[in-house]
């Protein structure tokens, strides 16, 4: 017996052995906090939200990672509100757009009112003029 005999063989996709489990079986057990839950719910449906995001966008990139990743945070903090655990992909989607939108809704407020990229207000100047006027008026 060699040493190659002795050695696992490895294998670049492990064997499909285990049955797929249904969405209302993995709605169930995201609902139970199962450890294995959050992980299969974000291998099967990331793909599809990256894919959603980035043609919504235009463009891939890191705004789509952390929009992906708010979506699977929405879903796993409100597994809940799944009314029908069978449409798990549509709900998914779903959570997608509502995140998209706020997002888009977030920058168009932010160039509107020309917020800093942190949201804060820009600092004004204020005319020293139009600051004695104001103070005058108010004696």
């Amino acid at each position: 017996m060699s040493i190659q005999d002795s050695q696992p063989r490895l294998t670049l996709v492990p064997p499909r052995d285990r049955k797929e489990r249904s969405d209302v079986e993995l709605v169930s057990a995201l609902r139970a906090n199962q450890p294995w839950a959050r992980r299969e719910y974000w291998d099967r449906y990331s793909g599809h939200v990256r894919r959603y995001l980035a043609r919504a966008l235009g463009r891939p990139g890191e705004d789509v990672e952390d929009l992906t990743q708010e979506v699977f945070l929405r879903v796993f903090l409100r597994s809940d509100t799944i009314q029908r655990p069978e449409l798990l992909r549509q709900f998914t989607t779903g959570v997608a757009v509502h995140v998209l939108q706020a997002s888009l809704r977030k920058r168009w407020t932010h160039r509107r009112v020309r917020l800093s990229d942190h949201g804060d207000l820009p600092e004004v100047a204020v005319d020293p003029d139009q600051e004695r006027h104001a103070m005058l008026r108010r004696c």
